[in-house]
């Protein structure tokens, strides 16, 4: 992935969240960030998004631990103009990593549930990993030819589902990154099918707009803070003026 620094400021002033967040908050999810730089309205589902994209990164952002969610922000940019007609190829591209990856190492990991012999334990894990395992394999030993957007799309999903269950409950906090980092990783690869074709530019001055326009919050939020306060003395003072008089 290349990072462009002109986006470094205005991610700043940006948090990433669960949700399509708040634009006047300056909160965001990956996607909603995305139509904010296309000069959309607020949205989770850009124009010229992938849709492939667009559902794996909805699950991954959400799911996310807060504080590794904020390194999603430089794919915002790169997921504009990837509605290409190219999601076949990025499904495909999932199916590879889940078969090749993701299920060898989860089933090592997640073992115990993985052989479906009597639980030993109620830990979270041990609960649904069956349910995502049994799906995931389900639906990749059906994948040999995508015929259309919604086996695509299903694909994004197992995808993700399977990244963030792992994320969230393999034992070891080292393999919980692992997961996470993996997330990233596929999102790169993703956004990368289709990036010899050219990307649509986000000019400076729209840049500067957006950034002046997250500014405004902080100068609007002292004044409605001021009212609220001055409302509430008023109310706390219009209930003791009674008692004062007596």
């Amino acid at each position: 992935m290349t990072v462009d620094t002109r986006f470094e400021a205005l991610y700043g002033q940006i948090a990433l969240v669960r949700g399509a967040g708040d634009r006047r908050k300056g909160e965001l999810c990956l996607m909603s960030l995305a139509a904010f730089l296309a000069g959309e309205s607020h949205s989770d589902n850009p124009a010229t998004a992938s849709a492939v994209i667009r559902r794996f990164a909805m699950q991954i952002n959400d799911e996310m631990p807060p504080e590794l969610r904020q390194q999603l922000k430089p794919f915002a940019p790169l997921i504009l103009g990837t509605r290409d007609g190219l999601d076949s190829e990025r499904a495909h591209l999932l199916i590879a990593a889940m078969r090749i990856e993701l299920l060898p190492r989860a089933a090592t990991e997640f073992c115990t549930a993985v052989s479906f012999a009597p639980l030993a334990t109620s830990r979270a894990r041990n609960r649904i990993w069956p349910e995502v395992y049994q799906q995931v394999t389900s639906l990749l030993s059906k994948a040999g030819t995508l015929r259309g957007a919604h086996e695509c799309d299903q694909i994004a999903a197992a995808a993700a589902r399977l990244i963030c269950h792992c994320g969230r409950l393999a034992p070891l906090p080292d393999q919980r990154a692992w997961y996470w980092a993996k997330a990233v990783d596929l999102l790169d690869r993703l956004c990368s099918i289709g990036n010899e074709n050219p990307r649509p530019a986000i000019p400076e001055w729209q840049l500067s707009a957006m950034s002046a326009f997250l500014q405004q919050r902080h100068h609007h939020r002292t004044p409605q803070v001021a009212c609220r306060k001055l409302a509430n003395t008023w109310t706390y003072a219009r209930h003791l003026l009674p008692v004062l008089v007596r």
